[in-house]
């Protein structure tokens, strides 16, 4: 009678090594892979912060040559309106039309009025001064872009 009960007491012995080893093989192959992963997430996150670090530095220089652009623009811009400003008004200074001849014994009998006429051609020189200074300000703008694209 003994020797079944030792059977079982030696069967449940070998079971319990092999759980054992089984559970300790088992628990350090789950911590090498866990430490694997430890080791990769942190791998992952540092080359995060690195390239934050790089975008963030990235975007400052743009944000730093944006400006120079910018306050460029606006002094073209400005020094383009003046100039604009300033041919417009030698322009007025004086009248568009000529004088009368004065051999012209009737000038008061010309073909148009003069007082409307000069209204008119004053007012069109305003719009096409207008116009050229708005493309000119767009030509500021497209040669602005141009040098952002080349420096990129």
């Amino acid at each position: 009678m003994l020797t079944p009960y030792l059977m079982y007491i030696k069967l449940g012995l070998v079971a319990a090594i092999v759980a054992a080893v089984y559970f300790f093989g088992h628990h350090q192959g789950y911590q090498g892979e866990h430490d694997k992963f430890v080791t990769f997430q942190a791998k992952v996150t540092a080359l995060g912060h690195a390239q934050a670090a790089k975008v963030k530095a990235i975007e400052s220089a743009n944000q730093t040559l944006k400006e120079k652009y910018d306050a460029e623009n606006k002094r073209l811009e400005h020094d383009n309106l003046d100039l604009a400003m300033q041919l417009l008004n030698s322009r007025t200074r004086g009248s568009y039309l000529p004088k009368a001849a004065p051999a012209s014994k009737r000038p008061d009998a010309a073909c148009f009025n003069r007082l409307q006429l000069e209204s008119a051609i004053r007012s069109l020189d305003a719009g096409v001064q207008s116009l050229i200074t708005k493309g000119d300000t767009a030509i500021i703008g497209l040669n602005a872009a141009r040098g952002w694209a080349q420096n990129h």
